[in-house]
């Protein structure tokens, strides 16, 4: 939160996984610039068995984006309330959702494919509105 800018604290991220699945994921992270500037990488350990996996939001908020990328893999963007946007990346099916549905901290998005070896969790902050002009 502090580190980008956000002046009010946050609740933890409670993560893209059920807390009981979490075991079966290394976490890599990385910082760089651009408009999600920290990204969480979600790895299989080798020994994980391939299952369907639950990919869950990691915080309240409305649902603005779902981008169809190569084949199976979708990005879904989040606003949450407090200034933070999620973008999560993964090779699956997002479960019936749609652009500016409300979002609950926890609930389902999709389901990571038992193909998949990772997937990818990227945040930022909402931008600013542009300024309103002023007319003379």
């Amino acid at each position: 939160g502090p580190a980008m800018g956000l002046k009010a604290a946050i609740e933890n991220r409670r993560g893209p996984l059920p807390i009981e699945k979490s075991d079966q994921f290394q976490v890599k992270s990385s910082v760089h610039p651009g408009r999600f500037p920290v990204t969480f990488e979600f790895e299989k350990n080798v020994q994980s068995e391939s299952q369907l996996l639950n990919l869950t939001s990691p915080w309240s908020g409305t649902l603005k984006r779902i981008i169809s990328l190569s084949g199976e893999e979708k990005a879904l963007e989040i606003e949450h309330e407090h200034g933070m946007v999620s973008q999560i990346t993964f090779r699956g099916q997002p479960q019936g959702l749609t652009p500016g549905q409300q979002l609950e901290e926890g609930q389902t998005l999709g389901l990571l494919s038992p193909e998949s070896r990772s997937f990818f969790w990227s945040l930022g902050r909402r931008p600013d509105p542009l300024p309103q002009s002023v007319s003379e």
